[in-house]
């Protein structure tokens, strides 16, 4: 994930010193404190997606989604939060494919 946002040589520097590692390891280890668990996801294409399955191009600059298809208008991280968190409700579930717009379980 991190390989990817550096590509952005406006943005690299402040990437690479945000310390990713250093992050999951913290998380991981205060959810398991709290009995919990992290999943992660890759977030590629969640913010050039609607949740329902549309997609919708933007540049890094348009900080608010707009669906052409079904009308949702979010800020653009609101939006990638949501196709993230219907990921993560996937994982291990054995579908080898997953599109944004699953919201409830689906029988693979």
């Amino acid at each position: 994930m991190r390989i990817n946002m550096v590509k952005n040589h406006c943005l690299a520097k402040s990437i690479s010193d945000a310390g990713w590692g250093q992050l999951i390891r913290m998380t991981i280890s205060k959810a398991e404190e709290a009995g919990k668990s992290v999943i992660q996801v890759n977030p590629n294409g969640t913010s050039q997606t609607c949740v329902c399955g549309y997609p919708v191009p933007k540049d890094l600059s348009v900080r608010i989604h707009s669906c052409p298809s079904c009308g949702l208008v979010l800020n653009r991280d609101h939006v990638s939060a949501i196709l993230i968190e219907n990921r993560g409700k996937y994982v291990g579930t054995g579908c080898t494919e997953f599109t944004p717009v699953e919201i409830e379980p689906i029988l693979c």
